[in-house]
């Protein structure tokens, strides 16, 4: 991809205590920052939820900037709706 953002969706849960690791759930949307760094191959280095760190390629999937505000809206809307019902049983 040319753009200066590339998105990924993960295909499977990544769950690390790692600080330097980015730990994800599958069908959570990455957005990839620094490909062009020094990483190793089979890394890439991506931020979700405010949170940054690399990640084993293997884990995800491109996906379109489109497709990755669409999932993203969805994955929000789940969150919201989990949080709610979280709160209401408190």
């Amino acid at each position: 991809m040319n753009s200066s953002q590339d998105f990924v969706r993960a295909v499977s849960d990544y769950i690390t205590r790692e600080p330097t690791l980015l730990s994800f759930r599958k069908g959570d949307v990455i957005r990839v920052v620094h490909k062009n760094t020094y990483l190793e191959k089979g890394w890439l280095h991506g931020v979700i939820n405010g949170h940054s760190g690399i990640f084993p390629k293997e884990y995800v999937e491109p996906v379109s900037k489109a497709e990755a505000i669409r999932l993203s809206s969805m994955q929000s809307e789940r969150v919201k709706r989990y949080q709610e019902l979280n709160n209401g049983h408190g």
